[in-house]
Formats: structure tokens, C-alpha cells, sequence
């Protein structure tokens, strides 16, 4: 019986004197003894922000973090160092005081999903010897867009435009095809006609003009030359000549036989919008049908003399022979010249005048 009652008054003190420090130590609720604040700093990272008062501790093997959204996966976590301190009941342990305490967790995020659910759990107690249950908060975080999404999207809305300085007018971009468009025909069985339209403030660059036949048979590309484009002063590649509005050339063929044919010419070509949006390499395949060459077609024809002397007037004629002869004989040319002249009726008029 009297045990009884030594317990009794025992528990009695104990709880007296918890009863004394509590009142004396007025303890702060868990969520301002550790206040967490949260943020995502890239697309696969997120950062946690403990603000330990002074008085505090949390303890480091506590820590938990678990994902809720099942698209978004949690890497290996590298937890800051810690102080050793000596609990009472756990013995050694590793804890973090009072202070700034910054925990920064890797994630995954293959589907680019922006809304991250995250239980973060942990526990913490007062330097006086006051523990607080497990604490347990459900963070709603915004990851930002990954840069990868970012320019497959853009790639996928500009359809591979490339190089793009300003989105602010992609909207009213032209599509390739229509900013710069190309023609092909057949001229002669010995050249075909190209033609390459650019819409009003777009253009093409002279070197990324290039022709081919596929799988080249009896006809073949001759050499051929494209006209001199205007100098432009390019950001990207320097010193170019570029072509505006309308370009237009005839190509020769080496024919290798007189049967008709059909080839498929490819033709590739690249050119930029004045405001500083390029696009991508384009290329244009077409078919041409090539109509038989004729003998009269391969035979080239015969050049004219346009310096033959049945084809001179007498003046001309008169003024070769006093190019091709020596002085003598066109001194004598002159004075038969002039007797043939006295013998004209134009001599007339000039008798009374000799006479006077």
C-alpha cells in the first residue's frame, strides 16, 4: 500500500515539474519551429527551404520525400551535412539547428508534366527536451516547362523553321512553299527552264541553290551558271549574294541518246524572311518528260559570215579596201575618187564659183 502511494506522488512531482517547464518555456507550434517553404528552380529539380528556430532541431534520418504524381519520379537525394548531437534516448544522432536549412531534391519528368504533388516527411524537437510527433505536408509545386519541350514545341509550330530571332510575328510567317516557290520545264529536248519566286520580304541565298537528276540515264546535267545575286551582309554566314522576287535560268542537258525520256530532277534551296527568321535546307523533286532529240537538234548550226563581202553595202565595202591596202593606193583610190566625182552632175553648182 504504501508503494502504491510512493508512485503516486511520484508521477504527481514528475508531471508537477513538466507542468513548471512548460510554463516556463513557452514552445512554438511545429509549423513555425520549422517553417518550409518551397519552390521548383528547373524542370528536374526542386528545392526545400527549412527555417529551424533557434531552440530546434530536426533530425536528418527523419527526412522523407515521396512523389504523388506518378509521371514524376524522385533521383537520389544528397542531404547536407550535419552536426552530431547526444539525445537522451536515440544516443548519437544527426541533427540540423537553427538556421537556414536548404534541401534540393533531383526529379524526372519524361512527360513534361508541370503540376508536382510532393509528401515531404520529418520530425523535429526543442534543445529543452520536448519532442513533436512526425510531421507530414503535401506540397502542390509548378515545375516549369523543360527547354527540350520548349523547342519541340517550337519546332513543331514553325515546321523545322530554324534560327528564329523573334516570335512575336511567327504567326504570320509564310509556309516554305509558298514563300519561295519553284518551277521546272522542259524548254528543248537539250534544256530545261527553272524558275525560282520569292515572296516580297523573303529571299534565297545563291550557294544554296544545287540541281540533280536522280539516278542519271542517257541524260545528264551540263554545267550551268547562275546569274549574279545582290551582295547581303548575312548575320550568320557573312558576305552572300542572295536572289529577290523572281530568278530564272536555263540549264542544258547532255543527251546520250535520241529516244525520249523522263528524268526526276531534284532541286535544293534554302532562304530567310527579311525580319530574320531563316528556314531549313528545302528541296523539290519534279518529273520531267524529255522529248526525242531530232537530228536536226544535235546538229548545231551552220554559223553565218555576217563579214562576207557580198553581204557589204558600197560604203562598206569601199572603206575594207582602204583598211586592207598600203598608202600609195589609197592616195591613188582618193584622186580616182575625186576624177570619178568631177564627172557627176553634183560638179555644176561648183563651176560658176571656181570661175569666180
Amino acid at each position: 500500500m504504501l508503494t502504491h502511494r510512493l508512485i503516486v506522488l511520484l508521477l504527481l512531482f514528475l508531471g508537477l515539474q513538466t507542468a513548471v517547464i512548460a510554463e516556463d518555456h513557452q514552445f512554438l507550434p511545429p509549423e513555425q519551429a520549422f517553417k518550409l517553404a518551397s519552390g521548383a528552380l528547373t524542370a528536374d529539380s526542386v528545392e526545400l527551404n527549412f527555417e529551424i528556430a533557434q531552440g530546434y532541431h530536426l533530425y536528418r534520418d527523419k527526412f522523407k520525400f515521396q512523389s504523388q504524381s506518378e509521371a514524376i519520379e524522385i533521383g537520389a537525394i544528397q542531404l547536407p551535412e550535419a552536426v552530431i548531437d547526444h539525445d537522451q534516448i536515440l544516443g548519437d544522432v544527426w541533427v540540423y539547428r537553427g538556421g537556414p536549412l536548404k534541401i534540393v531534391l533531383p526529379v524526372t519528368n519524361n512527360s513534361g508534366q508541370q503540376q508536382f504533388k510532393l509528401l515531404v516527411k520529418y520530425q523535429g524537437c526543442a534543445d529543452k527536451g520536448v519532442c513533436y510527433p512526425p510531421q507530414k505536408t503535401l506540397l502542390d509545386l509548378q515545375l516549369p516547362v523543360a527547354a527540350a519541350a520548349k523547342s519541340q514545341a517550337v519546332n513543331a509550330f514553325f515546321q523545322g523553321v530554324k534560327g528564329i530571332g523573334s516570335h512575336l510575328f511567327s504567326n504570320e510567317l509564310l509556309p516554305p512553299e509558298q514563300a519561295f516557290q519553284f518551277f521546272a520545264s522542259v524548254k528543248d529536248p537539250e534544256h530545261l527552264h527553272l524558275s525560282w519566286i520569292a515572296a516580297d520580304g523573303y529571299y534565297l541565298y545563291k550557294d544554296k541553290i544545287s540541281l540533280q537528276i536522280e539516278q542519271p540515264g542517257r541524260a545528264a546535267l551540263a554545267p550551268y551558271q547562275l546569274p549574279k545575286g545582290q551582295p547581303h551582309d548575312d548575320p550568320e554566314y557573312g558576305q552572300v549574294e542572295i536572289y529577290r522576287q523572281e530568278i530564272a535560268i536555263d540549264v542544258p542537258l547532255l543527251r546520250n541518246g535520241n529516244e525520249p525520256e523522263v528524268i526526276n530532277l531534284t532541286a535544293k534551296f534554302q532562304g530567310c524572311a527579311d525580319r530574320g527568321v531563316c528556314y531549313p535546307p528545302m528541296q523539290t523533286r519534279v518529273s520531267l518528260d524529255l522529248p526525242a532529240l531530232t537530228a536536226a537538234a544535235s546538229v548545231a548550226p551552220q554559223a553565218v559570215s555576217t563579214n562576207s563581202d557580198e553581204n557589204l553595202s558600197e560604203q562598206d565595202q569601199i572603206v575594207k579596201a582602204l583598211k586592207q591596202d598600203g598608202l600609195a593606193l589609197t592616195l591613188l583610190s582618193f584622186f580616182g575618187f575625186g576624177l570619178l566625182l568631177s564627172l557627176t552632175p553634183c560638179i555644176f553648182p561648183m563651176i560658176p564659183i571656181l570661175s569666180g
